[in-house]
């Protein structure tokens, strides 16, 4: 199923979105999807990070070396 979303834009911010999307080959509605959905993909990779750094500093991280890697997925036979 599909729904109507509405974007409040100056005249000159459609015209700079609805160039540069064309310049890429793609609809307004494609550019304006696919540059949402990279920055929510972006903030998660960031909360990642952050994670990752909280429990770095807190002791809590818990890291594996590249032979427990191996040997957890069963790759025991790759030097």
């Amino acid at each position: 199923m599909s729904t109507t979303a509405t974007l409040r834009l100056t005249d000159e911010e459609k015209m700079i979105l609805q160039n540069y999307a064309e310049s890429k080959g793609k609809t307004f509605t494609q550019f304006i999807k696919e540059i949402a959905f990279d920055y929510i993909e972006q903030e998660i990779g960031l909360e990642v990070y952050k994670k990752y750094l909280e429990r770095k500093e807190k002791g809590t991280l818990k890291t594996y070396s590249h032979e427990e890697v191996k040997k957890e997925l069963g790759l025991w036979y790759i030097k």
